[in-house]
């Protein structure tokens, strides 16, 4: 689980994401940091040009890459504790078209059921997981508390996370071509610019051919906003760009 958590946090598509959704996260807040100025004029040497510059649309905020990912870095053992407790599906592929991966390889699959969606990870050719996290899970906020004291010790963790974790549903799946497919297209649609795989096949390339404009690129869309404050919700979904993909054997 805290394997899968470092690729969800140090891919270089998840570097590229993180820095993304702070410079989001900050040019939203811009007009709310202006309101503020206002609000505590008394405070600032020069608050009119601090507002103009706020509102300014020609002047960007702009996050250095490592700082996003390092923000990431912070968040993986939190990560890897949260898919400790959710449920997994273990897949087997006997078809004739193996699992590929790629150098994105912690994805989020767009599966219609299942919201949110279910983080996939292909280890082998012929085996994959799926990750389910309950976003009702009563002990997703108890791990969060938990995870938050200082004074955690190993004992008590892990006691605590054996308990969090007796509900949760480990099951075995045939996968049918069908999903091997659909995998499959979801591994080439969020990889940043290479794909992997143990052989050498013309669907591959094809697969590759008609999706290599695609990479993840993060969504922020505004889901609620009040006087003094407002929520952003960050979503990651493939969608086409121009980039470039490398089949690598």
């Amino acid at each position: 689980a805290l394997n899968v958590a470092r690729l969800r946090s140090c891919t270089p598509t998840r570097k590229r994401l993180a820095q993304r959704m702070l410079e989001n996260d900050l040019e939203n807040l811009r007009p709310f940091w202006a309101e503020w100025v206002k609000s505590t004029l008394e405070q600032h040497e020069d608050p009119e040009k601090l507002i103009d510059g706020l509102l300014d649309p020609r002047i960007k905020i702009l996050i250095k890459k490592e700082l996003g990912h390092a923000l990431a870095i912070q968040n993986i053992v939190c990560v890897g504790y949260a898919l400790v407790i959710s449920d997994w599906s273990i897949l087997e592929n006997n078809t004739s078209k193996p699992f590929i991966t790629s150098d994105n390889p912690a994805i989020l699959i767009d599966f219609v059921p299942h919201h949110p969606y279910p983080t996939y990870i292909p280890l082998t050719p012929r085996h994959a997981i799926l990750i389910h996290v309950n976003p009702k899970n009563p002990h997703i906020n108890d791990l969060s508390d938990l995870l938050e004291r200082r004074d955690i010790i190993t004992d008590e963790l892990s006691e605590k996370m054996t308990e969090f974790s007796k509900d949760r549903v480990i099951q075995n799946f045939t996968a049918r071509k069908k999903a091997v497919e659909m995998l499959n297209c979801g591994i080439v649609k969020a990889a940043e610019d290479k794909i992997i795989a143990n052989i050498e096949a013309e669907w591959i390339k094809e697969m590759v051919k008609e999706y290599k404009d695609w990479r993840v690129e993060s969504l922020n869309t505004k889901v609620s906003a009040e006087t003094h404050s407002t929520i952003f919700h960050h979503a990651e979904r493939a969608i086409p760009t121009n980039s470039q993909i490398k089949i690598l054997l």
